[in-house]
């Protein structure tokens, strides 16, 4: 049987951890001489993506920045708006009425660091509300996410 030995990541291993062929002192514990390397699977078929969108503000309603395609599933990491003439908010839409608004209703520009556990399933979209004010007719936002595949 053939053995698959990276000498590198061995010596590598045996530096961080102080291994030796006998112990500096007694221990009533042994390690094993085997050393299984483990990967995230999850995370290699990953991938970061950093989007932006202009749109139109100026009308009343809902306008849909972004919305997380069929089949995908979005971590979403950080996102930012511009400041605007008209009170609006960022908000997370599940479906009709379902909604998470992140920060608060207002003018100021807004940013957020999110973190991995900020999961988007396929369907939901990113929005503001509409300002009903001409000066917002150009208003972006910003998005940093990892997309993955969605079983």
């Amino acid at each position: 049987m053939a053995k698959w030995i990276n000498v590198e990541i061995l010596k590598r291993l045996a530096l961080r951890f102080r291994l030796r062929d006998t112990p500096e002192t007694e221990l009533p514990l042994k390690l094993s001489q085997l050393v299984v390397l483990t990967a995230q699977v999850d995370d290699l078929l990953q991938s970061a993506n950093v989007s932006s969108i202009t749109l139109d503000l100026t009308g009343a309603g809902i306008v849909t920045f972004f919305t997380v395609p069929g089949g995908k599933r979005w971590r979403l990491l950080a996102i930012r708006r511009d400041q605007t003439t008209g009170t609006t908010a960022i908000d997370i839409y599940q479906g009709a009425g379902k909604f998470y608004r992140l920060g608060s209703w207002g003018t100021p520009g807004e940013q957020f660091l999110l973190g991995k556990d900020f999961i988007l399933e396929e369907s939901w979209y990113i929005a503001m509300s509409g300002t009903s004010n001409a000066g917002d007719g150009a208003r972006g936002i910003y998005i940093w996410y990892i997309e993955e595949d969605s079983f």
